[in-house]
């Protein structure tokens, strides 16, 4: 049994070898370094509020849907991790969720969740 080359599962599949991939490479790579890790000071809030906002957000998404969800996501997250120009960030919030709509409903005619609220 064959993937289909249209099956909405391809691209999170993709993205998963990829980062797998890319993620060994990584810790291949620190495992050969000889000098000892640099230790980095800082805050783990906004670390520990990221994983919260990402645990919402995967919550979230079955209730009320991708278009709504992923833009609050997004916009959460680039505040929490320090950038403050609310303009920018609804532009790129919004940008992305139109890119990923055009690619994924019209060039690839998969559908994004639209929740069972809408």
């Amino acid at each position: 049994e064959g993937m289909n080359i249209s099956s909405p599962a391809l691209i999170p599949r993709l993205w998963s070898v990829l980062l797998v991939f890319f993620s060994g490479y990584n810790i291949i790579s620190i495992l050969r370094e000889k000098e000892e890790p640099k230790k980095i000071k800082g805050n783990i809030k906004p670390l520990l509020l990221m994983f919260l906002f990402l645990l919402i957000y995967f919550i979230a998404i079955p209730w009320i849907g991708y278009f709504i969800s992923t833009p609050l996501f997004i916009m959460a997250g680039i505040y929490t991790l320090g950038y403050k120009k609310m303009p920018v960030i609804i532009i790129n919030a919004f940008g992305f969720v139109l890119f990923s709509y055009l690619v994924f409903q019209v060039i690839l005619k998969i559908d994004l969740p639209l929740g069972n609220l809408l």
